[in-house]
């Protein structure tokens, strides 16, 4: 892998971003890849697990404008050894997606701010959209956040109604100690930039591939495009894991039976979308009027190094 392009902000940027993302992704962003046997059984959250076993692990406060999208972040550092076993977004009214990334050497105080698109951290922990619901791990699999990483929530805010939203949105987490973990699992995205869909009411189709350059077992699929997204698919070497229609308010997890995939294995991410006639056409973005193409997946070994190779 070659080294990112610049980022800035600029649609051309948040292409750079989306890219650098997926380099990011493909090359591996260091971690642990087995439990590590001098971890504590409990991490700092706000609150104590409520009755459903989740807990609180890090919140942004905010208002937005009518018609106004924008970004907000918060940061949080972890005291203790964290082994995440499921996900809740926390997500009122114009909040667009959230993501939940892990930074290595943040240095400055828990906080919350304004931001970019670009602020997503140096690996992926979780990512949600409009009606993603309550995620759990399969037994035994967890995703780990050591102490002195920095927790980094994301929230993309867009408000497309006439009066004003103000919310507090994030994410509550499940977690085990370490006694309990046998796997240690990673998040990755598939998927690709190169989108061009006119606005004539007819479907059009994008194709993003990944080449996977390690033994791994997948174990859920996570489909995300925008408002004219219609379809995904999802196949390995031609064999379909996941084939169905999208929509954009009740972006779920499809958790799958365990499979095990092979370096050199190619997963490939189809997305069908139907732009109304009229519509002026629509490319990539971050913004919900613009589109995205991308199949999350969850999988375990975390990698240390190379992991997925992914081609816009």
């Amino acid at each position: 892998c070659g080294d990112p392009r610049p980022m800035k902000l600029s649609i051309m940027a948040n292409r750079s971003f989306w890219a650098s993302l997926l380099f990011l992704l493909a090359c591996g962003g260091g971690g642990d890849s087995s439990p590590a046997a001098d971890a504590s059984d409990s991490f700092d959250v706000d609150a104590d697990p409520g009755s459903d076993g989740y807990a609180e692990l890090i919140t942004g406060t905010w208002s937005k404008e009518p018609g106004s999208d924008s970004y907000w972040c918060s940061y949080k550092t972890l005291t203790e050894d964290m082994y995440i076993t499921g996900f809740e977004a926390v997500a009122p009214l114009g909040t667009h997606h959230t993501v939940l990334g892990i930074i290595n050497n943040y240095n400055g105080p828990d906080k919350e701010e304004a931001c970019g698109v670009q602020n997503v951290g140096e690996r992926l922990l979780y990512a949600s959209g409009v009606g993603t619901d309550v995620y759990d791990l399969p037994p035994g699999v967890a995703l780990k956040v050591s102490a002195g990483q920095t927790i980094l929530l994301q929230l993309h805010l867009f408000n497309v109604g006439d009066t004003a939203l103000q919310g507090t949105s994030g994410t509550r987490v499940s977690s085990v100690p370490v006694e309990q973990v046998d796997n240690l699992a990673e998040f990755i995205l598939a998927g690709t930039l190169n989108l061009n869909i006119p606005g004539d009411g007819t479907d059009h189709t994008a194709d993003g591939r990944c080449t996977m350059n390690q033994d791994a077992t997948l174990f859920t699929l996570w489909p995300h495009m925008h408002q004219v997204g219609k379809h995904m698919k999802i196949d390995l070497n031609g064999t379909v894991l996941l084939d169905t229609d999208y929509s954009f308010s009740e972006q779920v997890m499809y958790p799958i039976e365990p499979l095990t995939v092979q370096a050199g294995d190619k997963i490939n991410v189809t997305c069908t979308w139907n732009n109304p006639q009229g519509n002026p056409t629509k490319t990539f973005g971050d913004s919900s009027n613009d589109e995205m193409c991308f199949g999350g997946i969850y999988r375990y070994p975390a990698s240390n190094a190379a992991s997925v190779i992914c081609n816009q």
